[in-house]
């Protein structure tokens, strides 16, 4: 009887030391649209654990994860950012919102110039329009 008891604690024990929780969440702007493909890092300290990016429907999660202290970091575009501190002792949902405030450009000029020589396959071109004489006005 003493053996059964022993199976039975082997089994059950490491389950219970050991337990594994998931993080799922869900990413917003300020807006409440929920935003898809954003990064999103899980971090124990300065050690990133996990990373994923957010589905379609803006959802992400981590499993396997064990209980204590966390730093759950969501990121778009590399532009906006939102960290918050989880303390992980059983499933947990998160709802992590970004401030999706983009600024309109006005405008935007591209400014180039080709250069002087140009080397084809069959041939040397010479853009005389990018040359020095061409810009002092003398010809």
């Amino acid at each position: 009887m003493n053996i059964k008891l022993l199976v039975v604690l082997s089994l059950f024990l490491p389950n219970c030391l050991w337990a594994q929780y998931q993080i799922k969440g869900i990413a917003k702007d300020n807006k409440g649209n929920r935003i898809d493909f954003a990064g999103v890092i899980l971090s124990k300290g300065n050690i990133s654990i996990s990373g994923t990016i957010t589905d379609s429907a803006g959802t992400f999660i981590f499993t396997n994860i064990g209980k204590g202290d966390y730093d759950l970091s969501i990121s778009y575009l590399n532009t906006f950012e939102n960290k918050i501190a989880l303390k992980i002792e059983s499933d947990t949902f998160v709802a992590m919102t970004l401030d999706s405030t983009f600024k309109q450009l006005d405008e935007v000029v591209i400014d180039g110039k080709k250069p002087i020589i140009e080397r084809k396959i069959d041939r040397l071109v010479f853009n005389v329009e990018n040359s020095i004489g061409a810009s002092s006005g003398k010809h």
